[in-house]
């Protein structure tokens, strides 16, 4: 892990983040719409979606996704202390920009469905989030 560029590994903490928060959180919003997934829905998404990223970035950053896990990997000396202003900044920036899509996430309207050339359908979403 040590032996990859360090940009790398602050980027997979990113990705993992990011993917963490929209996953988790948009399943959170669409359960407050709909009602459909239940405490139990929330907690399977959340819980797959870390370990979806532990399974495809954790060999690149050991997979901490969280500043928390980060620093006490670095009191139990299992991470430099010079990493972890990086990892966490990596971490924060992951989470903060995967919250927007999951915020959107329930409120895409169709704004209008129009012919096509050949016959097809189309559609253009709109984003709305107010």
């Amino acid at each position: 892990m040590s032996d990859l560029p360090f940009v790398r590994r602050a980027g997979a903490e990113a990705v993992g983040m990011y993917a963490l928060v929209t996953a988790g959180c948009g399943a959170i919003v669409v359960n407050s719409d709909t009602g459909a997934l239940g405490h139990v829905g929330v907690a399977l998404t959340f819980g797959l979606g870390i370990m979806v990223m532990i399974a495809s970035v954790g060999h690149i950053s050991g997979a901490h996704f969280n500043p928390a896990v980060t620093v006490a990997f670095a009191l139990a000396r299992h991470l430099p202390w010079r990493d972890v202003p990086a990892y966490v900044l990596a971490q924060i920036a992951g989470a903060v920009s995967g919250a927007p899509p999951s915020a959107c996430s329930s409120r895409i309207q169709t704004a209008s469905v129009r012919r096509c050339p050949r016959g097809a359908l189309c559609a253009r979403s709109v984003w709305r989030c107010s």
